[in-house]
């Protein structure tokens, strides 16, 4: 999925290498930060009652990013410890199912142009409430 993103990225008029795009190198601040890291800043910063340096708009990202996947890994590794019988092809299920569920990811924000917010090509002045 990420190739995906990422090519759109780059047909976009991106700039970044895959590895830097993907880790985020270029986030600097959480102004120009994706979904994924304003939700997280807003968890961290209202659960611990604290500021996060806009120098850890980047790490934010991924950690929710990735987060998000090992969630849908947990979700999964339940649904199939929990049937009868365990089949390959459950996880081909669950990629459409997480990708087509992207919308209520990121507490349900979407971006104005249609696609998922959780895309890190989408800065946070484009996400717009609720998901429709």
């Amino acid at each position: 999925m990420d190739l995906v993103w990422f090519r759109r990225y780059r047909k976009g008029g991106g700039t970044d290498g895959f590895v830097d795009w993907e880790f985020s190198a270029g986030t600097k601040s959480y102004e120009d930060a994706p979904a994924p890291a304003q939700v997280g800043k807003r968890v961290v910063e209202g659960v611990f009652d604290t500021e996060l340096a806009p120098e850890s708009a980047a790490l934010m990202n991924n950690a929710v990013h990735w987060a998000t996947g090992m969630g849908w890994g947990a979700l999964y590794s339940v649904v199939a410890g929990s049937t009868r019988s365990s089949h390959p092809g459950f996880g081909a299920v669950l990629g459409p199912t997480a990708w087509a569920a992207r919308c209520s990811t990121c507490t349900g924000w979407r971006s104005s142009n249609g696609c998922a917010a959780c895309s890190r090509s989408n800065p946070a002045s484009t996400i717009r409430w609720p998901c429709s």
